[in-house]
């Protein structure tokens, strides 16, 4: 029993990042425990670029 616990491989986190590709099918959690999901949808952007905003991605 001891030689199994030493030889398990350790644990990791692995992060998905929303994509056109996994929209819809992903639930995620944030640190609130808040669940959602992201759904794509293709829009047309402004011809004027002041009216485009930056949206940075948070990572902790």
């Amino acid at each position: 029993m001891i030689g199994v616990y030493w030889y398990q491989p350790d644990a990791r986190i692995v992060t998905r990042f929303p994509n056109p590709d996994n929209s819809g099918k992903l639930t995620y959690q944030d640190e609130a425990k808040n669940c959602y999901k992201y759904e794509a949808s293709q829009v047309k952007c402004p011809s004027d670029p002041n009216l485009i905003l930056e949206h940075p991605v948070i990572i902790h």
